[in-house]
């Protein structure tokens, strides 16, 4: 059990992470994310963030076999970026994966030598769909988009 003193410091530092929910109560943001004048940032990328209440939802169709039967999901809260990764972002990411070699957060079976670097990047091809550093990245795969993510 921690002292009034750590919980004090405790509660200081997590200050900035609680995010009042519109039905109230709150919720206590993980590390790297904070809660400022109403916005939540991931200190990651300087993304601003949107928290997505919990609930639950009906999942599926019954006018596919591939995609039924229809079943209730529950989400607990989660966050989501609310911007598009931009090129600029991505490009802090892949600056930092080439530098360090850390694929420590990839999945196990991400392909041999798998760089993260978008098809076509930085190439006239790739700046006919994403010409600017503010615009969305684009061509990352499921491995990419993983990786960037974790």
């Amino acid at each position: 059990m921690p002292s009034q003193t750590q919980s004090a410091e405790i509660a200081g530092a997590a200050r900035n992470r609680i995010v009042p929910l519109e039905g109230g109560g709150t919720v206590l943001l993980p590390e790297k994310f904070i809660y400022r004048e109403g916005l939540i940032i991931s200190q990651l990328d300087d993304s601003p963030m949107i928290l997505i209440p919990e609930g639950t939802f009906s999942m599926g169709s019954n006018e596919k076999a591939s995609e039924g039967p229809v079943h209730e999901i529950h989400l607990r809260h989660y966050l989501i970026d609310r911007f598009p990764v931009t090129n600029a972002q991505y490009f802090r990411f892949l600056d930092y994966i080439h530098k360090s070699g850390d694929h420590s957060k990839c999945l196990p079976e991400e392909p041999t030598n798998k760089d993260h670097t978008p098809k076509g990047w930085q190439t006239p091809e790739y700046k006919k769909y994403s010409d600017h550093e503010n615009c969305p990245v684009v061509f990352v795969d499921f491995w990419d988009a993983y990786a960037y993510a974790s």
